[in-house]
């Protein structure tokens, strides 16, 4: 854990690197006012095991606390996107090279997922493609 501070009176920020999925077992319940991931659910594509990663988000919040996620959207909600480009990228980075983070998500599955985990107040702000939104969720 590292830690710092900005300026005499600025805000303490503390940054802690764990396996995400088993926070609690290093890092003290409800200990956070904010928690940022992004991109570790589009690697996952077991949606319980992403929803379990989203409690371990929540348990290490302060209530009120907020999480700053994004995840990435199924092909067919994208927008101003090539049918042609999008076979070629499936080709390059799922048949040739075999990467793994093509888990794909919709707002309304991960927006049960964060609910199940205890998040409110979901805003889910998209990005001009509607590829990889930005949410914030607070803990309620």
């Amino acid at each position: 854990e590292m830690g710092g501070t900005q300026g005499d009176s600025g805000p303490s920020v503390a940054w802690h690197a764990a396996d995400a999925w088993s926070l609690t077992t290093t890092v003290a319940p409800a200990s956070y006012d904010v928690v940022t991931s992004n991109g570790l659910n589009i690697y996952e594509p077991d949606d319980a095991r992403v929803t379990a990663l989203y409690q371990q988000f929540h348990a290490v919040l302060k209530p009120g606390g907020t999480l700053v996620m994004s995840f990435l959207t199924p092909p067919s909600a994208w927008q101003g996107v090539f049918p042609e480009d999008l076979r070629q990228q499936r080709a390059i980075f799922g048949d040739i090279i075999g990467v793994a983070w093509q888990s794909f998500r919709t707002e309304d599955t991960t927006r049960a997922q964060l609910e199940q985990a205890g998040f409110g107040a979901l805003d889910v702000l998209y990005d001009t493609q509607r590829m990889f939104p930005t949410v914030v969720a607070r803990k309620v």
